[in-house]
């Protein structure tokens, strides 16, 4: 899709890339991320089509790869070989037979010679050996068919003998319901019948293709035959071969592929990006994310037309050049090879229209296989990579026995969050975040956690202190990512003051990893581009100042400079030690800055794990520093980070930065009494019970309160001592 963008939001965008132009690829260790030139050669035309020739190989083997993948999954192999050798027998070798018959009978039957009947009777028994022969393939093939889809339904059911394989089911049946629902599909809705329509379709196609490429085999060895008879071998080849290579060549040019895979590639990015808008909640935080996909979203909408009107010229050039090289195939063989043989030897004119006749079924067959199988095999290789992936879904299902289902969407809460004002020890006032609800699945009404304080008083609001920096611990599932969606006033239903609802400063999460990216042909998601997306207000794209609320004032709109935040990200990056190695005209180049990143165009999606949660934090803790939010949300901080240590003084920065926060961070790792002396609470969310609070105090309280739930909980080292997590 093309998109064209004012000089004023060059920083945001970046410079434009052709279509099909590498940009980075994911650096491993030991090795560099190369940087692109912004020149165009003669070579980077080579090289594109060299891609794309192995891409088209890949595919044209990964067809072959599923449908063997497939065979050994249902355990159908040796079916599948004997519809293969079935379909050689009827498609090559009694045709080769039938042709040669044909030709001594109608030789016998010209001179009147002895035996012609009993010739005639062997081609009439070969027509009925043909038709039986063909009964046998479509028997075959139904069976084949019906016994690839009983064999997939039997191994579904088999999954859903496993807790965890049956829950997954579960999800992924509800998320094709819910595409169905909202008109991204059609027919089927259900899972189970997606994949069996999906398996049938290949297979037809699949052994379809493969019975036409068959098929031309009789037509091309009786053409040579007749070629050789006629003393025209070499020549008559060469003209043939010529011929079909220019076809081929045409056909290709005007392949459908490229249209269509753009159609198809724009439809799914509207109907994904759409989808996502509507299925994360937290988006609804980041207004400039929703802006920048609701861009894309048109830019897809008008690509998948010019993709559509393309993919119907291409279509269409493509079926009237293979008719053409069907017509054109007799008359011009017939005037640069058989003509000549005819006027000048003793050729007779029953034995060119022979030839004629044989050419004209070569060339229908050239067609065939140049260009009107090019949408099959298209499709074959579509339906290839989406039931490689059910597979290999299926069979890691097979192997697993426990599922961690983790679904946070159609939830709501009621409850309330409020804001007061307590006098501390030292006698200063402090803003107090009181919260207390309880979360529910929004259709059944089911109560699925409920967040308050049991420590002291059964049904006591949880208390957050301005400057309080909080532990939130848990295992997997937990609650943990419900409690930071509900403290930010996410689910319906909560009783928010009229301070927090119009606030977009009151809180910002640090997610632990950034939502999926606007896909956008060209653009190269650099730090810059990625704090525009994260900004709490809507912005206008190259504004050199922001507009933010703070989260402990008044609600009144204030701006900051984009260069004041990006210098904060710069000093965050290096207490994180980031490091970007990039390779650019055969040197290496040691990344540490945003100018630096910018300046080489390094896109957040192809750094490694360490280095994106490195910059996530340094973009979210700069912006903290300017905000100021009422609760800052910081979870997993140490996700793909070896440098712990970098970590914590990070945090510790953004603390000293933030004195009017509450800090809440999820994490693992600070499991000892050495990393808790750095918090002020520690909230325990059991996994067990709905009443999600477990403990709800003071760290140094934390390991006596363990050595009550039971043995082994608190494990004395030489250095300090680690906490179990109960449960």
């Amino acid at each position: 899709m093309a998109i064209n963008h004012s000089p004023r939001g060059a920083w945001f965008w970046g410079a434009q890339v052709k279509k099909g132009k590498k940009v980075f690829s994911k650096p491993r260790e030991g090795k560099t991320m190369p940087v692109p030139s912004r020149g165009r050669s003669w070579g980077g035309y080579y090289r594109d089509t060299k891609k794309k020739l192995k891409e088209q190989i890949s595919a044209f083997m990964l067809s072959y790869r599923v449908f063997w993948q497939l065979l050994c999954f249902t355990k159908q192999q040796y079916l599948f070989l004997t519809v293969g050798v079935i379909l050689i027998a009827n498609g090559a070798y009694v045709p080769l037979i039938m042709t040669h018959i044909q030709s001594t009978w109608r030789a016998d039957l010209s001179v009147k010679k002895a035996g012609v009947l009993k010739t005639g009777i062997k081609y009439a028994l070969m027509i009925i050996v043909k038709q039986g022969m063909l009964l046998l393939e479509n028997i075959s093939r139904a069976i084949l068919s019906v016994n690839v889809r009983n064999s997939m339904n039997e191994k579904m059911l088999s999954l859903l003998s496993h807790r965890g394989s049956f829950l997954r089911m579960l999800e992924r049946e509800a998320r094709v319901r819910q595409a169905h629902e909202k008109g991204q599909m059609r027919g089927s809705a259900t899972y189970v019948q997606t994949l069996v329509s999906e398996l049938e379709s290949f297979i037809d196609n699949f052994i379809d293709l493969h019975d036409t490429y068959i098929n031309v085999l009789p037509v091309l060895v009786s053409t040579l035959y007749s070629l050789s008879d006629a003393g025209l071998l070499v020549s008559g080849s060469f003209f043939l071969l010529s011929f079909q290579l220019v076809m081929y060549c045409l056909t290709a040019w005007f392949s459908v592929d490229d249209s269509i895979q753009d159609a198809t590639t724009s439809q799914t990015a509207f109907q994904g990006g759409f989808q996502y808008l509507m299925t994360r909640t937290r988006v609804s935080q980041y207004p400039n994310y929703i802006k920048t996909v609701l861009s894309s979203l048109k830019n897809s909408v008008h690509s998948y037309a010019q993709s559509a009107w393309r993919y119907i010229v291409s279509l269409q050039i493509s079926s009237i050049l293979s008719s053409l090289g069907e017509k054109l195939m007799t008359p011009l063989f017939v005037m640069t090879v058989l003509l000549r043989s005819y006027l000048k030897t003793d050729m007779s004119y029953r034995d060119l229209t022979e030839r004629m006749e044989i050419l004209s079924l070569l060339g229908l067959a050239g067609s065939i296989v140049g260009g009107r199988n090019a949408l099959n095999r298209y499709w074959i290789q579509i339906h290839a990579q989406h039931i490689q992936s059910m597979l290999s879904t299926m069979q890691q299902d097979r192997n697993t026995q426990v599922s961690k289902l983790r679904t946070y969407e159609g939830l709501r809460a009621t409850g309330a969050i409020e804001l007061v004002e307590q006098d501390n020890a030292e006698g200063a006032q402090k803003t107090v975040v009181k919260c207390k609800a309880t979360v529910l699945r929004a259709r059944e009404g089911q109560e699925l956690k409920t967040y308050q304080d049991n420590s002291q008083q059964e049904g006591k609001p949880l208390m957050f202190t301005a400057g309080d920096m909080v532990n939130v611990i848990g295992q997997n599932g937990a609650g943990k990512s419900v409690f930071f969606n509900m403290v930010s006033g996410l689910y319906p239903g909560m009783e928010l003051p009229e301070e927090i609802k119009n606030n977009s400063g009151f809180s910002l999460t640090c997610e632990q990893e950034i939502f999926a990216l606007p896909q956008v042909e060209g653009h190269v998601w650099g730090a810059k581009a990625l704090l525009y997306l994260l900004w709490p207000t809507e912005q206008e794209v190259g504004s050199s100042h922001f507009s933010y609320q703070r989260g402990t004032g008044d609600g009144q709109t204030e701006r900051v400079a984009v260069s004041k935040i990006l210098k904060r990200v710069n000093d965050y990056l290096e207490c994180l030690q980031f490091r970007l190695m990039v390779n650019n005209k055969g040197k290496d180049h040691m990344l540490t800055t945003v100018e630096e990143l910018e300046q080489y165009r390094c896109s957040f999606e192809m750094m490694s794990g360490g280095e994106k949660s490195k910059l996530r934090l340094a973009l979210y803790f700069a912006m903290a520093e300017v905000i100021r939010p009422q609760m800052l949300l910081i979870d997993e901080p140490y996700n793909h980070i070896d440098q712990q240590d970098c970590v914590r003084e990070a945090m510790k920065w953004v603390r000293q930065g933030t004195p009017e926060s509450v800090i809440l961070v999820v994490t693992h790792q600070d499991s000892n009494d050495i990393c808790m002396k750095a918090y002020d609470k520690l909230m325990l969310i059991d996994k067990r019970d709905k009443n999600a609070v477990r403990f709800f105090g003071k760290p140094d309280e934390y390991a006596e309160w363990l050595k009550k739930q039971g043995e082994g909980l608190v494990i004395e080292v030489p250095e300090h001592r680690w906490y179990m997590l109960p449960g």
